[in-house]
């Protein structure tokens, strides 16, 4: 991992919605006002379909990118939950797809949200629920398991949980609403 220190910004997937147009606007104003470091969002690029690296995509979208000098970081898409219950293989295929994006592009870290026990986009649908310390801890474990197993294929990106705000109504929905929690999954995951 580089050590050095950089300023950045980080490419919104909504406003550029696979515009490699947009991209490049967005690039060019953030090199006119010397940032050194993006974000790219690897689902607002088109990278990622149905799970796989779309190849054709992540070549137009490194061509564009060799025009800058940017140190870059990637966003793996919102909805990966490595909890997720109902497709559990197609969240990881997402990952895996992001770590190879990213070390296409030289990438060095992908930042992943943290595992949900209750998914954002079920909030609207599912009335608020609370899961046993239990369910919780079988959750936290599957996550761990999976990040170790992923983390063994792409030694030289980092991955980073990223932490989660609060929604009062559906709390406790993620470990990651509180940095203590976050913690100690973290730990889980790479004990030290």
């Amino acid at each position: 991992m580089n050590d050095r220190n950089y300023i950045g910004a980080n490419i919104d997937p909504v406003r550029i919605d696979g515009s490699l147009d947009q991209l490049n606007q967005d690039l060019q104003a953030f090199e006119k006002i010397g940032l050194q470091a993006v974000e790219l969002p690897v689902h607002g690029l088109d990278a990622i379909v149905n799970g796989t690296l779309h190849k054709e995509r992540t070549r137009e979208v490194m061509s564009l990118l060799s025009d800058f000098d940017f140190a870059y970081s990637i966003h793996s898409p919102n909805p990966v939950n490595l909890m997720d219950k109902r497709d559990p293989s197609l969240h990881k295929e997402v990952l895996l797809a992001s770590l190879e994006f990213a070390r296409q592009v030289g990438a060095e870290v992908v930042v992943v949200h943290a595992g949900r026990f209750i998914a954002e986009e079920e909030f609207d649908v599912t009335p608020a629920r609370s899961l046993t310390a239990s369910e919780q801890c079988r959750m936290l474990e599957t996550e761990a398991r999976m990040l170790q197993d992923i983390a063994q294929k792409f030694p030289d990106v980092m991955i980073a949980l990223e932490n989660a705000r609060p929604y009062l109504s559906q709390s406790p929905y993620t470990y990651a609403e509180c940095v203590g929690p976050l913690k100690e999954q973290i730990l889980r995951v790479e004990p030290h």
